[in-house]
């Protein structure tokens, strides 16, 4: 993510409601125009020495969305037997 205080191509308004220190980086809360919250860790060098309330412009690249209503189950994880299903099994085994 990038966070500009003038707008570029694709960037979109937000408000700096937090930022943590984390070292090298920055963790930024910044709200969006209809109230949603964007949560980034930003590099101090690309901060731009931005502080709470001010307005700034945020730019995406790579980003992950979450749905959180939704969670799928990972490609690498089997679907879990039903319960019982493995007694079923080990009693047919034996």
């Amino acid at each position: 993510m990038t966070v500009d205080r003038a707008p570029r191509d694709l960037s979109f308004p937000v408000m700096v409601e937090r930022r943590t220190n984390l070292g090298w980086m920055s963790k930024l809360h910044l709200r969006l125009e209809d109230g949603q919250v964007l949560v980034a860790e930003v590099p101090n060098d690309e901060t731009l020495g931005l502080s709470v309330g001010e307005r700034a412009f945020a730019g995406l690249h790579g980003a992950k969305v979450f749905d959180a209503g939704r969670v799928e189950p990972s490609a690498a994880e089997p679907e879990p037997e039903p319960f019982g299903a493995e007694s079923d099994a080990m009693a047919e085994a034996v």
